[in-house]
């Protein structure tokens, strides 16, 4: 068995900045992550998404250029695999960077899935597949993963989320995005932009529905004039499979035809590494204090396994005040 100060479980933007933190404070610090440092935001989300839309942004200017007086000569064409290259580059720089904060702190990182097993006298014990560690204090800042709905026929289609869909290096000729959230739009301006034929299906009555009414509006209307179908009020029924196309069939009959599908309706807070331990759960989400404390004394659970608010920054914070 193997002791230290703090357990921290995940390497997202309310792991890493605590475990960075709590090591300046002179605690000996493990952080298990068994996927990439750096959580949804930095693999999966904000920054890959950025980058994609940056090239698809510059790609729509040189069409546009003429209106201002410069002219490019000869076709304009974007290669979708270099693009991806290209996101990936900045990615891998930017965990890198991760990896060496944490290094510079002092902080061991274990690369392996890692549960909470149970308590020993005043110790919480942490287990990978082949240690255990038993720890004062632990981070439980496991994050989140996409939403799946219960619509019928969905998994035995092979949907995207924005783990796949960030990742191809091929485009489909059309994809149908169920979920007009934030995810789904900025991936749907990327992917028009690069070609693809995109229909957005949202159940809420306007896209976006954390918006104002007004920009939600003046959103659509951008987003439709560049090609983008929306159905807004809509809900899927079921899902089929149709000689290789994917059908998503609306309650009204309806049947939305393409390559593929992004499911992007949002995100539930990962609790893979709560494992024996019993937390106050609300609504899925494991219920912590104003410090980020659970109702297990010791055991802190900063970012979106909280669901307070599912942004990086806020993440970020959390770890600090855990």
């Amino acid at each position: 068995m193997k002791n230290f100060d703090i357990a921290i479980i995940g390497g997202g933007p309310a792991g890493y900045n605590a475990a960075a933190n709590a090591s300046a404070n002179g605690l000996q610090v493990v952080l298990f992550e068994h996927t990439a440092l750096g959580g949804v935001c930095l693999n999966e989300g904000c920054i890959p998404t950025k980058t994609l839309l940056h090239s698809a942004n510059l790609l729509d200017e040189m069409r546009e250029s003429a209106a201002y007086g410069i002219h490019v000569e000869g076709a304009i064409s974007a290669n979708y695999a270099e693009i991806v290259a290209r996101k990936d580059r900045i990615v891998k720089t930017l965990t890198g960077g991760v990896s060496y904060k944490l290094k510079g702190a002092g902080v061991t990182v274990v690369s392996k899935t890692a549960r909470l097993t149970g308590e020993e006298g005043d110790r919480i014990l942490v287990a990978t597949d082949d240690e255990t560690y038993a720890v004062s204090y632990v981070l439980l800042a496991t994050g989140s993963e996409t939403a799946i709905p219960p619509i019928p026929g969905l998994n035995e289609v092979g949907y995207w989320t924005s783990r796949e869909a960030l990742s191809a290096t091929t485009l489909p000729k059309d994809i149908t995005i169920i979920g007009g959230g934030v995810i789904g739009v900025e991936m749907a301006e990327a992917l028009v932009s690069l070609g693809t034929k995109v229909t957005i299906i949202e159940m809420a009555d306007y896209i976006i529905p954390a918006l104002d009414k007004e920009v939600s509006k003046t959103l659509r209307s951008e987003l439709e004039k560049r090609g983008i179908k929306i159905l807004t009020g809509a809900a899927i029924e079921k899902i089929e499979d149709r000689s290789g196309k994917l059908a998503a069939i609306l309650k009204d009959g309806t049947a939305i035809e393409a390559e593929k599908a992004l499911l992007s309706i949002g995100r539930v807070p990962d609790l893979e590494g709560v494992g024996e331990i019993e937390f106050e759960i609300e609504r899925g989400r494991i219920k912590v204090d104003k410090f980020m404390e659970t109702s297990v004394k010791g055991i802190y659970a900063p970012g979106d396994v909280n669901g307070l608010k599912m942004l990086a920054h806020t993440a970020f914070r959390m770890g600090e005040v855990a």
